[in-house]
């Protein structure tokens, strides 16, 4: 297996902007796909 120069980078989310996600992914009235 050919060894990679540059390796994929993941972003690093703020824990804040994770939890905002989930409480606007759990009001009845919003779609997952909208909050992403």
């Amino acid at each position: 297996m050919p060894k990679y120069n540059n390796p994929k980078k993941t972003r690093q989310y703020s824990f804040e902007l994770k939890r905002k996600a989930v409480e606007m992914s759990l009001e009845p009235d919003v779609l997952v796909q909208e909050v992403a």
